[in-house]
């Protein structure tokens, strides 16, 4: 797994895995208020999280990859080869 670098190459990665993330949430079922009060977080961080605005900790994507029942590599992948 390649850590992006600091810049662009970051935002495009942030966005990607936003995407990722937003994915996953509506593929099961849940909306961001559902996520955000699984998180203990608002839904406005969640919304942040999935248009890449803002990173989730790593706290946060150990439980969300627990929610979903997914290896935290699998989300990371995914965001890595997002439109491949």
């Amino acid at each position: 797994m390649r850590v992006p670098t600091r810049g662009t190459e970051e935002k495009t990665f942030a966005e990607r895995l936003g995407r990722v993330l937003a994915l996953r949430r509506v593929q099961n079922g849940y909306s961001q208020e559902d996520i955000a009060y699984h998180l203990g977080l608002t839904q406005t961080q969640i919304s942040r999280f999935e248009m890449g605005r803002q990173w989730p900790g790593l706290k946060h994507l150990v439980a969300l990859a627990d929610f979903y029942s997914e290896p935290l590599a699998a989300i990371i992948d995914d965001a890595e080869h997002w439109g491949e």
